[in-house]
């Protein structure tokens, strides 16, 4: 019941953020400890309480634990504020109950005021801690009138327990209150450490120049892939040509500059669940998951159109159009493990070259002829 009880908190409040999630939880398991205590106080009222004073009590009981029922239920759908702030309200009302009606009693049962201390601890975990002192303070001046004005109040050390009653309730409060900022700290260290780790494992992964995934990532790529009883998915190799004559020609910071803008372009041709990586020097691989031949080959040639547009200088009117080769192979049509996939893209794209560059061919087995689409500038 726990399990599901936190299953359906995640669901409801997946984009809440580590500090409001901690409260979630918090506020779920003080509920449900308040529920077991509000059953065992009705069996307590059940076997224990004077017949004149039980229907009072059980009354303010079972009140109480239909209430804590219906908060958990509002936690447990999603509305956290108001179930917070239900909870919190029974929980002064509750004892403030009993409190008043011994004190019209006149009982000299002073028992009750001792659980106010309790509320205010609970509270502190989640309330900000200078309205919790004023609570306090509060609460405790409203017993004070009520003794003050109790005529049996000198058959006990009243003031004692009042003092009792104010000092454990800062206390409480502050013990709450530090509680939870060590708490917060150790969320911030967690979220830092998270972040750091997450910069190691893109250093790891990525590469610096363009933000692509890197050839190690690309191998854990088809390892998942590989692990599947039916992989099925396209490989693209993306060559630039000619583009030892760009970095002669305008330098490397163009040539760089040519890099980033070509990967750009794989990035905004590629879904979000797909993987673009620079495979080496001016060489990138596109692992399209799920992605049939057809569909595979269109995205080639419009990615090689895309780069058919980048000016390599804009000053230069002699200079000749960039252009790309682009090697198509499909798995399980050109093979079922790393080596064989790759070993069919790259021929793809060496015979792309062979057949004069600036074209898009598919390997061996995927279409029974390539598929060519010539400059047309």
């Amino acid at each position: 019941m726990i399990q599901l009880a936190e299953r359906l908190l995640d669901r409801h409040y997946c984009n809440a953020d580590t500090n409001t999630a901690f409260s979630i939880h918090l506020l779920f398991y003080v509920q449900l400890s308040l529920i077991g205590f509000a059953v065992a106080v009705l069996a307590v009222v059940a076997l224990f309480t004077l017949p004149s004073a039980k229907a009072v009590y059980f009354l303010i009981c079972g009140s109480s634990l239909a209430v804590l029922c219906g908060a958990m239920a509002l936690n447990l759908s999603g509305y956290h504020r108001v179930s917070l702030w239900t909870t919190v309200t029974l929980m002064f009302i509750g004892p403030w109950a009993s409190i008043l009606y011994e004190y019209l009693l006149r009982s000299g049962d002073y028992m009750p005021m001792m659980y106010v201390i309790i509320p205010i601890q609970i509270t502190a975990m989640f309330i900000k801690v200078k309205p919790m002192y004023w609570l306090a303070v509060l609460q405790t001046g409203a017993l004070a009138a009520l003794m003050l004005t109790d005529p049996g109040r000198s058959a006990y050390n009243w003031l004692s327990a009042l003092c009792f009653i104010f000092v454990t309730s800062m206390l409480g409060t502050i013990t709450s209150y530090v509680l939870r900022k060590q708490y917060e700290r150790l969320i911030h260290s967690r979220n830092a450490l998270s972040h750091s780790e997450q910069r190691l494992r893109d250093i790891a992964i990525r590469d610096p120049l363009t933000g692509l995934y890197n050839r190690r990532f690309m191998d854990e790529t088809f390892a998942v892939h590989f692990e599947s009883l039916a992989p099925m998915f396209s490989l693209l190799m993306v060559d630039v040509d000619h583009f030892k004559t760009v970095n002669d020609t305008y330098g490397h910071s163009c040539g760089d500059e040519i890099i980033q803008r070509v990967a750009g372009i794989l990035t905004s041709a590629i879904r979000k669940y797909d993987v673009a990586c620079r495979y080496g020097g001016d060489e990138f691989l596109l692992i399209l998951n799920g992605c049939g031949p057809d569909d595979a080959m269109a995205k080639a040639n419009k990615i090689k159109q895309d780069i058919e547009n980048i000016i390599v200088d804009p000053q230069d009117d002699t200079q000749r159009p960039l252009t790309a080769s682009i090697g198509v192979a499909q798995c399980p049509l050109n093979g079922t493990s790393r080596d064989a996939i790759l070993k069919a893209v790259d021929a793809a794209l060496y015979q792309a070259k062979e057949n004069g560059r600036n074209r898009v061919v598919a390997a061996e087995g995927v279409f029974t002829a390539s598929a060519q689409t010539p400059h047309t500038r």
